[in-house]
């Protein structure tokens, strides 16, 4: 069995988190995110193929 030896304190500066917030009611029948996951996944390759791949200043949804 694993032992904890030393537990450190850090504090970060105020940060702003910028994206969704996903809750339980976004879960799927196996309890994850990975649905969700997939179709954002499948959103950004549409895109890329859309704007072409050289295009780098695209930035992605």
């Amino acid at each position: 069995m694993a032992e904890v030896i030393k537990v450190y304190q850090e504090s970060l500066p105020e940060l702003r988190l910028i994206g969704k917030r996903y809750t339980n009611r976004d879960r799927d029948l196996a309890g994850d995110f990975r649905l969700l996951y997939l179709s954002r996944l499948e959103e950004k390759e549409e895109t890329v193929k859309l704007c072409g791949r050289g295009d780098r200043s695209m930035p992605f949804p």
